[in-house]
C-alpha cells in the first residue's frame, strides 16, 4: 500500500500544495462495501486524513461494472477533492460498455497505483472438488450447471473466470454482484458453487471454514495462503489476472 506515493502525489504541485485540501476529501469506491477496493481505502485514508488535516470520507457507490462510482467522480469539481478508488473496470470498461455518460480517457487525473489484490477460485465447503483438477471434472459433469460468483460484469473476477473457463474447456454460470463481499457472503450461505474474486473478500469465509480455496491467478503463490497454489501449477499457466 503506497500511502507516501499518493500523499506526495497529491501534493505535488506547489500552488496546490497551499490551498489543498481546503474542505472534506470524499473517496468514491465504486464497489460494495467490505470488498477488497473498499478495504483499502477504509485502511489507507484515515493516514491520509491525518497526514492533509482535512477529513476523509469513503463513499460505496456501486453498480454498472464500476461506472456509476466513475459517473459521480467524472461530474463532480476538478479541484482534487472527490477522488475514485477504481480497479480493473476503469480499463476494461470503456472496451466494454456503450453510451456511457463520460469518458474514462479524459474525465480523470490519474495520482497512484495504491494495491494489487490476487484473483482466487474458492469453492463452497461441501463441493466435492478439492483441486482445480477435480472442480474440472465436475464442470464437465455438469455442463453449465456450476455457478460462479464475481464481483461484477467486466471486472477482473469476471475476466478471471473467463481465462480459466476457456483454458479448462468447461461451462459455468457466471452470476456477477456489485462487489467480491456480496458474492463471497453468498457462496457462504450455499447459494453459489464458487467464486473467481480477490483473495481479501474470500478469506473471511474460508477462514471460517464455509469455503475453501483452489487456486490463485497469481504468477507465485501469495504470502498471505503460501499452501494455496497457482493455476499455472495446475496445468494453466494462461490463468493469471489481479485487481
Amino acid at each position: 500500500m503506497q500511502r507516501r506515493a499518493l500523499l506526495a502525489s497529491l501534493l505535488a504541485t506547489p500552488a496546490l500544495a497551499q490551498t489543498f485540501p481546503a474542505r472534506t476529501i470524499r473517496v468514491v469506491v465504486p464497489f460494495a462495501a467490505g470488498g477488497a477496493a473498499d478495504s483499502a481505502a477504509r485502511a489507507i485514508f484515515p493516514r491520509v486524513s491525518e497526514r492533509l488535516g482535512q477529513p476523509v470520507v469513503v463513499e460505496n457507490r456501486t453498480g454498472a461494472s464500476g461506472s456509476l462510482g466513475g459517473y459521480e467522480v467524472a461530474r463532480a469539481a476538478p479541484d482534487g477533492h472527490t477522488l475514485l478508488l477504481d480497479a480493473s473496470s476503469h480499463l476494461v470498461n470503456p472496451h466494454v460498455m456503450r453510451a456511457l455518460p463520460f469518458d474514462y480517457t479524459t474525465a480523470f487525473a490519474p495520482i497512484s497505483q495504491l494495491v494489487t489484490f490476487p484473483q482466487v477460485l474458492a469453492v463452497k465447503s461441501d463441493l466435492p472438488a478439492q483441486s482445480v483438477g477435480e472442480f474440472i471434472a465436475l464442470a464437465r459433469s455438469r455442463p453449465g450447471t456450476l455457478s460462479v460468483g464475481t464481483q461484477g460484469n467486466a471486472t477482473a473476477g469476471h475476466l478471471g473466470l473467463v481465462q480459466f473457463a476457456r483454458a479448462a474447456g468447461i461451462e459455468v454460470t457466471h452470476a456477477p454482484y456489485r462487489g467480491g463481499a456480496d458474492a463471497a457472503r453468498d457462496l457462504a450461505a450455499g447459494a453459489l458453487d464458487a467464486v473467481f474474486i480477490t483473495m481479501l473478500s474470500a478469506r473471511p469465509i474460508v477462514d471460517s471454514g464455509r469455503a475453501r480455496f483452489l487456486a490463485v491467478a497469481n504468477a507465485n503463490r501469495t504470502t498471505l495462503r503460501p499452501l494455496v497454489p497457482t493455476f499455472a501449477e495446475a496445468g494453466l499457466p494462461g490463468v493469471a489476472i489481479s485487481e
